[in-house]
C-alpha cells in the first residue's frame, strides 16, 4: 500500500470500527448480532493485532450470544433508570441548561450539515451513542472518499468535526467521563 493510500485505508477502517461500535451499542437483536459478527470477522484481517485480537473475540461472542440474554443486560445498563445513559443529553449540564429538545435540534442540525438525516423510525434518538457512532462512521467514510478524490478541502471539512467532536461518552467513573476518540 502506498503512502498516499494509507490515510484512505485508515479512514475506511475507522468508519468500519465506528459502525461496529454503534451496532454493538444499539438494541441487541439476533440479526444485528449476526451482522456484527460477520462485519467484525471481515474487518479483523486488515487491522493490527492489538485491535484485531479483541475484535475477533467480539465476533466470536456475538455469534455465540443469545440475543434475549444480551437484551436483559442492555435494559439493565441503558433503559429507564439507566445506570449508564446512552444519550449525550444525560451527561454534563446540557439537560439542565437548554433541555432535551434544544440538544436534539443541535445534534440533528450537525448531522444535516453533513447531509445526514436521522431515521424517522426512531425519533428522538439523535443523541443516542449508537446514532452518534453511525455519524462518526459516515464522517470517516466521507473523509476517505475526499482523500481518494484528492479533495483536500472536503477531507479537512470532514476530518475537523471528527477530531473536535469525536469524543464518545461511554460512562463515568468517580465523576470523570470515559471517552473514546
Amino acid at each position: 500500500m502506498s503512502a498516499s493510500e494509507r490515510p484512505i485505508q485508515e479512514g475506511l477502517e475507522r468508519a468500519s470500527l465506528y459502525r461496529l461500535l454503534g451496532g454493538a451499542l444499539a438494541w441487541p437483536q439476533a440479526e444485528r448480532l449476526a451482522e456484527l459478527a460477520a462485519a467484525a470477522e471481515a474487518l479483523t484481517p486488515a487491522l493490527e493485532p492489538g485491535v484485531a485480537e479483541p475484535l475477533a473475540r467480539f465476533a466470536a461472542a456475538a455469534r455465540e450470544t443469545d440475543a434475549a440474554a444480551v437484551s436483559d443486560e442492555y435494559v439493565f445498563l441503558f433503559d429507564r433508570a439507566a445506570k449508564v445513559p446512552p444519550y449525550e443529553g444525560a451527561w454534563g449540564e446540557a439537560p439542565q441548561l437548554a433541555g432535551k429538545a434544544a440538544l436534539l435540534a443541535d445534534v440533528a442540525g450537525f448531522y444535516a450539515a453533513f447531509g445526514l438525516v436521522p431515521g424517522a423510525a426512531q425519533p428522538d434518538v439523535e443523541d443516542h451513542i449508537a446514532a452518534e457512532c453511525e455519524f462518526m462512521s459516515a464522517l470517516a467514510l466521507k473523509e476517505a472518499y475526499a482523500l481518494a478524490e484528492s479533495d483536500d478541502e472536503g477531507a479537512a471539512i470532514t476530518a475537523s468535526p471528527a477530531l473536535a467532536n469525536g469524543r464518545i461518552v461511554v460512562g463515568s467513573t468517580e465523576g470523570r467521563l470515559l471517552c473514546f476518540t
